[in-house]
């Protein structure tokens, strides 16, 4: 770990040659992200083998040059990224003759001497840490998998602090890929196609010009011209809201001008036009002549005015006293002229506070009896087409299943609470934390004193030096017309960015002393909330909050109506909205800002934390002598292969802020549950919180193809994935509290890593010291365990805050109904927006939840919860439901005494695979036996069915593979099939004849091939493991395996998994075939086409795979990575091996979707985790019977042909495209073509036979 300040002269700081940065500091040399490019392995591959040729044993007549050519441009510029400093790509030069005796003065006369043999010994060390770095790059390529139960988004970060929601939680999308390497053959497989495929992208690749250049040129300069665009909108509209439109306008007429002489520069985005149109509109004065001067530039510019810029004049009009006939009849004749109705203005454009009024007073006056279009509200997909009919009451368990848990008067009001929650943006949460766990001390209230002291002495200083930093942007910026920053610096209050400075401060200062994020993802955390602050002020400033409060009563009134039918909570809605037309429209986008701006902003504000935010130093003192020092530092620390900058607090602020003991957690608003039912998503812009930004799905920043791609879908092709989303999102929620509070009482306890309670720090051993009398070799023993608990001490400072703030939200809602909104990944899979509380975590968080509407529990329910007590526990995997009913029995005396006495009975409940919600089980069991009547006890509890390992379920119904859909349960059996103990009996078949025949390794491992050992690696399989994670997943799970010779644990691992991969070609012949096409047309696409895989879910969900080789790109100042999907190269080897796991991800997502459509047409609750599916406990054989129907009517669908036919008409190659020359480019168009329309060959398994399949889902 290096000082910022103190090591000025780090060698990575200098433009220096690179030769000279490999003698002095290699390690530094090689700070390349390793999911940037794998071609830069090859590159150091290269250079390493370079260096290795000049042996120091001899004469060598270097090119002084030569060895830094090796690396390319785009490498040393991303050595640069550590400074934020772009340095030129190192010259080509004329080679110099250079000898070896010029190295670090070494003669050629000293090369046998002492010295010398030192010096090579040295250059020797050098090269094999350059290789050791090469290795780890390409390990780390390979390194990741997939994790199918927790999903792209983890449910604890590294370090969750409040405020750090999920999409935070990772660096980049690439995060979200999963295993990005090659999916290599199993030994012996014939891989033809791959085999083509390979060969063909490599001789592309090496000869098409077309894969040399990103992009051609025209294609380029129309990207530059859309980049800007966007840019220029975003600034428009930050000037206009800060009330600067003046300043906007001559900025548009600025580049208006400038364009002539630089296309790049061009506006060509009709909106940014339509902002400035509607901003003139509200001037009388001179507003006519500003919208007349903004036509005439369109005109020229030879741009089409859309309805928006007709509807900004006849907002004019409105607004004005006297009407112009000639004005109004040229602007009817104009539209006409375009095919444009003056009636779909009011209906089809978007409009804030009161503009909606006065274009319609305007078109009133020179036309009568306006018709509005109403809203298409049927669903527009052949799998959902028969719910369009009203639902019939007399066939649903229950008209409205979702009310009853509220009253809708208390509804409102409680609208109002979390309308004020929404609006200050964050909430403060009582810690369950007791004092005597951190040691209560008598100097606390002394320590909150002096830290409440602090924090207003730092807003002071921040609000002077920030309104000083904006008075010198308003001089610097006098007469310059182009982009600039204070528009950005001025669309909130000064007050408002000081606030969320101090919301900064005290996230950095709750985190870990050991703990510190790195300065670019801080940058862009705080950036993102100014952003979110902006929006918010941008929807009051419009009016939103009362229209939103209005109509959300009349919502609250249907959606506690128990008699009410309906057809989806989208519809209601709708009707609502379309009754309701006057004020502003809720579905208009939010403003976004590039990435630049965003993490500009944030580098502009931490800049005055650091440099204004002062503590005494003898604060603790009683010394009257002050002496302000800086409460905030920069260091730079290793990560692997890369230094990153990062912030750390002072010492004395963290012992003070740590002995001050705050009571009080502070999160944002869009972090906790929601005390209404979320507005119904009806666009892709608005849904979720009442008035809080809530993005439809979780993109990246540079994902523009898939935004792009949804804003062109229209609304009503995606109305099936709303109304999943609303069901999910509508289902209500209590708190088990006698749960809640024995997980409390152990957390307060000091934990218990048995049950998964993290223990705090304080439980952690001291470090081992340092004494005088120590060996060198004693010394380094020190220091490693020094290192290894300081790691330690880190971790379990992680993981003790997360289940903190975790236990604290639940805490606080204890006594409340709530609800989580819910939204997607850009594959479809849905997600609970609150991150660090929701169904979707741990054992401990899922036995915290309860339905909030019980429901009797009929005459199957108790034998339901029964046997899903049982599947909590882990055992009787292989039994039939009667078996595991009939267990459940035996054992009731467990039962009810885990109830009774969790932390001193017999504990039976401790000793199960998910002990937390194996005891909520037996609590509520004990209940309902112990009722009068256990078919009328009122049953909260939510009852689980689980896929049989669902993405092989999946690709056994694209295949039609009957030997895995039988081994996956597909078909009916009387006990459930478990696929991974079939593959661990063909592993273990295979293992005998290898023994038999003499392999040693598969004598070795006799009597450990097991169920648990191979497990993860096949339900990984499916979602892209590679043979390198498979190693790692099996070698983790037997050196768990105490009796097992742990010199031999990686020469099992490697054995076993070949094993594996083996066996499951052999079950699942169609999923391997499946699994390889897609892999070689994706690879084929993004080599040949040059793009990234996109395709449509069966429910009509756009997918585009955002997955591109990163540039440095700097605008105003500001170096960002840039991924943009619109410009950069598509990363070929991501794109070909997330398509198989991301495919199949959209899959089940769209069997989750159709599944919840029509639990809620049945009337009945339905919740899910990825494909896990919840119900009352008397739901469960309905939950089932609509499961089953589901899976076989979407696999019933040609899915297969689909995408062929659709991939073949976004990527096939036209004959007229080709050259017929026999070229590698006519060849590889040929090869694309075939294989996007060759399909795999399916098998004959009948998919009806999931209808009467019990341990499908089970």
């Amino acid at each position: 770990m290096q000082h910022k300040y103190k090591n000025k002269k780090k060698k990575f700081h200098k433009k220096e040659n690179v030769n000279q940065t490999i003698e002095k500091d290699s390690s530094s040399q090689f700070n390349i992200d390793a999911s940037n490019n794998i071609a830069w392995v090859h590159n150091l591959s290269q250079f390493k083998e370079q260096l290795i040729k000049y042996t120091p044993s001899q004469d060598v007549t270097l090119s002084k040059r030569e060895i830094p050519q090796l690396i390319s441009d785009e490498e040393v510029k991303m050595k640069s990224v550590i400074d934020n400093k772009v340095v030129s790509p190192i010259a080509t030069e004329k080679p110099q003759k250079c000898k070896l005796s010029r190295i670090k003065g070494l003669k050629k006369s000293d090369l046998s001497s002492p010295a010398a043999e030192k010096k090579i010994t040295k250059s020797k060390s050098k090269i094999a840490t350059m290789s050791r770095a090469a290795e780890q790059l390409e390990k780390q390529e390979e390194e990741t998998v997939i994790d199918d139960d927790r999903g792209v988004y983890p449910f604890v970060p590294d370090m969750m602090v409040p405020g750090i929601g999920v999409e935070d939680s990772f660096t980049s999308v690439d995060d979200a890929v999963g295993d990005t390497t090659e999916v290599s053959a199993p030994p012996g497989s014939k891989d033809s196609l791959k085999t083509t495929a390979s060969q063909i992208t490599k001789k592309y690749s090496r000869k098409s010009k077309t894969t040399k250049k990103e992009v051609t040129q025209a294609d380029l300069v129309e990207y530059k011209i859309v980049d800007f665009n966007r840019d220029l909108k975003s600034y428009t509209e930050a000037c206009i809201h800060a009330g600067m439109s003046q300043k906007a306008h001559n900025t548009l007429v600025y580049y208006y001008s400038l364009c002539k002489t630089n296309e790049k520069l061009k506006p060509t985005d009709v909106e940014i036009f339509n902002i400035l149109m509607h901003s003139w509109a509200k001037h009388k004065k001179n507003g006519l002549e500003k919208i007349a001067s903004l036509f005439g530039m369109m005109k020229d510019l030879k741009l089409v005015p859309t309805m928006q810029s007709y509807a900004a004049c006849f907002e004019y009009i409105g607004r004005v006293d006297q009407k112009d006939s000639q004005v109004v009849k040229r602007i009817i004749n104009d539209m006409s002229a375009q095919n444009l109705k003056l009636e779909d203005i009011l209906s089809k454009c978007t409009f804030n506070k009161d503009e909606r009024f006065h274009v319609h007073k305007a078109i009133q006056s020179f036309v009568e009896d306006i018709k509005e279009e109403t809203p298409q509200l049927d669903y527009d997909n052949e799998l959902v087409q028969h719910l369009n009919h009203m639902p019939d009451a007399s066939q649903m368990v229950e008209p409205n299943p979702f009310a009853g848990a509220l009253i809708s008067k208390k509804l409102t009001s409680r609208a109002s609470e979390q309308m004020n929650m929404e609006l200050t943006h964050q909430v403060k949460v009582t810690s369950i934390l007791k004092d005597n766990v951190l040691g209560e001390t008598t100097q606390v209230e002394e320590y909150r004193s002096k830290i409440e002291s602090c924090k207003q002495s730092w807003k002071h200083s921040l609000l002077q030096a920030f309104k000083g930093n904006l008075r010198m942007l308003s001089m610097k910026n006098k007469g310059i017309q182009g982009l600039n920053w204070l528009p950005y610096m001025s669309v909130i209050l000064p007050e408002k960015y000081v606030e969320i400075m101090m919301q900064e401060i005290d996230l950095l200062l709750e985190g870990s002393p050991t703990y510190s994020p790195t300065l670019n993802w801080l940058y862009k955390r705080i950036g993102s909330r100014v952003a979110r602050e902006y929006n918010l002020e941008v929807k009051v400033k419009k009016g939103h909050v009362p229209k939103v409060l209005h109509l959300y009563e009349k919502y609250a009134n249907v959606f506690e109506d128990k008699n009410a039918l309906f057809r989806s909570h989208r519809e209601v809605w709708q009707k609502i909205l379309a009754d309701n037309l006057d004020g502003p429209n809720l579905d208009s986008p939010d403003k976004a800002w590039p990435p630049y701006i965003v993490k500009g902003i944030g580098k502009r504000l931490y800049s005055f934390i650091i440099n204004e935010v002062k503590i005494d130093a003898n604060i603790l003192k009683k010394s009257t002598e002050r002496k302000h020092i800086p409460a905030f530092y920069t260091i730079f620390r290793n990560h692997d292969l890369l230094k990153l900058e990062e912030i750390k607090a002072h010492p004395l602020i963290t012992k003070l802020y740590k002995g001050a003991h705050i009571k009080e957690l502070i999160f944002q608003t869009c972090d906790l549950p929601m005390l209404v039912p979320p507005i119904p998503w009806s666009s892709t812009q608005y849904g979720g919180f009442l008035i809080a930004n809530t993005s439809l799905i979780r993109l990246p920043d540079q994902a523009y193809q898939q935004k792009e791609m949804l804003t062109k879908t229209p609304s009503h092709k995606l109305y099936a994935v709303f109304d999943s989303l609303n069901s999910l999102s509508s289902c209500p929620w209590i708190i088990n509290k006698p749960v809640l509070d024995i997980v409390i009482d152990i957390f307060n306890q000091n934990g218990n890593d048995l049950l998964d309670i993290p223990p705090p720090v304080s439980q952690c051993p001291s470090l081992p010291e340092f004494s005088l009398n120590q060996t060198a070799e004693e010394r380094q023993t020190v220091q490693r365990e020094r290192s290894q608990l300081l790691k330690k001490r880190a971790e379990m400072h992680s993981l003790w805050c997360s289940e903190l703030y975790r236990l604290s939200i639940a805490n606080k809602f204890r006594d409340e109904v709530f609800w989580f909104p819910h939204n997607m990944d850009f594959r479809g899979r849905v997600y609970p927006c609150p991150p660090h509380f929701n169904h979707l975590g741990s054992d401990v968080v899922r036995a915290l939840l309860l339905f909030a509407k019980g429901k009797p529990m009929g005459p199957k329910g108790l034998d339901w919860l029964k046997i899903h007590l049982v599947n909590l526990t882990g055992l009787r995997k292989r039994s039939s439901n009667a078996e595991r009913l009939q267990y459940a029995d035996q054992i009731m005396a467990d039962i009810l005494d885990s109830a009774d006495n969790p932390l001193h009975g017999r504990k039976w409940w401790q000793e199960s695979d998910e002990p937390w919600q194996t005891l909520a089980c037996c609590m509520e069991i004990a209940k309902a036996v112990r009722s009068p009547d256990p078919c009328s006890y009122e049953c909260h509890f939510p009852v689980h069915q689980d896929g049989s390992c669902n993405g092989l379920q999946h690709y056994a119904a694209l295949g039609r593979d009957k030997t895995g859909a039988e081994s996956v349960n597909l078909k009916q059996f009387d006990v459930p099939q478990d696929v991974y103990s079939d593959v661990s009996e063909a592993v273990e078949r295979l293992r005998h004849k290898d023994a038999a025949n003499g392999v040693e390794i598969a004598q070795v491992v006799e009597g450990f091939v097991r169920r648990k050992v191979i497990k993860q690696t096949v339900m990984t399989t499916v979602y892209g493991v590679t043979r390198f994670g498979a190693k790692h997943q099996i070698q983790r799970q037997l050196d768990d395996i105490e009796e097992f010779p742990k010199d031999r644990v990686w020469d099992a691992a490697k054995y076993l998994t070949e094993k594996t991969f083996q066996s499951l070609e052999e079950l699942f012949t169609s999923t391997k075939e499946i699994q390889d096409w897609f892999t070689v047309l994706a690879h084929l696409i993004s080599i040949v086409r040059n793009k990234p895989v996109e395709w449509i879910t069966p429910l009509g969900f756009p997918i585009v795979q955002p997955y591109h080789k990163k540039k440095l790109a700097t605008k105003l100042g500001v170096i960002t990575m840039s991924a943009n999907n619109m410009t950069e190269k598509p990363n070929s080897v991501k794109q070909k091996n997330a398509f198989p796991p991301n495919f199949i991800h959209s899959l089940d997502s769209a069997h989750m979707m159709l599944t919840s459509l029509h639990c809620q047409r049945a009337g009945i609750t339905f919740v899910s985790v990825h494909d896990c599916y919840w119900t009352h406990a008397c739901d469960v054989d309905i939950m089932n019977k609509v499961c089953r129907e589901q899976f076989v009517s979407l696999h019933q669908e040609p899915i297969l042909d689909n995408l062929s036919h659709y991939l073949v008409n976004k990527f096939g190659f036209h004959t007229s495209a080709m050259r017929e020359d026999g070229s590698i480019e006519d060849e590889a168009k040929t090869f694309l073509n075939s294989v996007l329309s060759k399909i795999p060959e399916r098998g004959e398994f009948d998919l009806n036979n999931v209808l009467n399949s019990t341990y499908f889902f089970s």
